[in-house]
């Protein structure tokens, strides 16, 4: 799973940075092919467990006191989350 949120998170850096050329160009649409975006070693090594306890208290508010922002991308927020309950329990798990 780490992997995988690993190169989720090359691809979008990918995306970020076509979409900066597309306005530096002035284009108004373009392919963008992400299939051999690799991801750095930051993005591997990336600090999940950290992210999830300075993040879950505002995700939690936006979500039980509403926002008046559309994220589509609420149910990756959620698949983090579970992946990260996850691993808490499995080390956890491990310690018993």
């Amino acid at each position: 799973m780490k992997d995988e949120r690993a190169l989720e998170m090359a691809r979008d850096r990918h995306r970020r940075a076509e979409m900066r050329r597309m306005n530096e160009e002035g284009l108004d649409n373009c392919v963008v092919d992400d299939m051999n975006v690799q991801p750095t070693e930051e993005e591997i090594q990336f600090d999940w467990i950290g992210r999830f306890i300075t993040t879950l208290p505002h995700l939690r508010n936006m979500h039980a006191h509403g926002t008046d922002n559309l994220r589509p991308n609420v149910g990756l927020s959620f698949d983090i989350v579970r992946e990260l309950i996850n691993q808490l329990f499995e080390q956890h798990a491990g310690q018993e």
